[in-house]
């Protein structure tokens, strides 16, 4: 056998057994290890990602409500900012002066 043709073969077999080790390597127990940590953290992910979608659901039909329904504006702003409507009677309670409680009369 020719030398050159002697050393494209031996070459070429030192590179299958290379990557052959190479590729034993990365299917390693470290490397199952990773992939399926990186499975779990996929998972979470997309539970994440379907709860945030829900959320964002929720939040335009309240957003919805709040430019489109009048009822829904007028809870808000009276729940949220407070107003009231001409004619409501408005009671303040400061609970500061509230007078304290008083104790229950033990039976003796």
């Amino acid at each position: 056998m020719p030398r050159a043709v002697r050393l494209v073969v031996v070459v070429s077999v030192g590179a299958l057994l290379l990557s052959g080790a190479l590729a034993l390597g990365l299917w390693s127990e470290g490397y199952a290890d990773r992939a399926d940590r990186l499975a779990r953290e996929l998972d979470h992910t997309r539970m994440a990602v379907d709860t945030l979608q829900r959320e964002n659901v929720l939040l335009r039909a309240e957003v919805d409500g709040l430019r489109d329904d009048p009822r829904v504006m007028e809870k808000a702003a009276r729940d949220v900012l407070g107003y009231v409507r001409d004619g409501d009677v408005v009671i303040y309670v400061d609970e500061a002066l509230a007078p304290p409680p008083h104790p229950v009369a033990e039976d003796q």
